[in-house]
């Protein structure tokens, strides 16, 4: 029997802007899962292509990732993360953890 594979997936909806060779794109991250993100871009990206990725986090802070494209259906990117510094990892599940928590508060 197949086992089912089983995520969680966070809607950010955070501005980004997605480096790809020489090309600077904007783009907005819709959401995370334990793998990866989804992003909508009009960059010119291709299934197996590293790229880098800076979401603006909040006002303050930013968040950089380079991430493998896994998923293409134009707009949508899916990508797995392969590489970000501890710093950046830090501010992002700070980000996550506040998220989370303002969205529990919410109910």
């Amino acid at each position: 029997m197949k086992e089912q594979v089983q995520q969680f997936r966070i809607g950010i909806e955070r501005p980004g802007r997605l480096h790809h060779g020489l090309e600077v794109v904007d783009c907005e991250v819709l959401d995370l899962t334990e793998k990866g993100l989804q992003l909508r871009t009009h960059a010119a990206v291709r299934v197996g292509e590293m790229v880098q990725l800076d979401v603006m986090l909040d006002s303050c802070q930013s968040a950089r990732c380079a991430l493998v494209v896994t998923y293409l259906r134009a707009p949508y990117v899916g990508g797995r993360i392969v590489s970000m510094s501890p710093e950046h990892k830090a501010r992002l599940v700070s980000f996550l953890e506040r998220s989370i928590i303002d969205h529990v508060v919410g109910f």
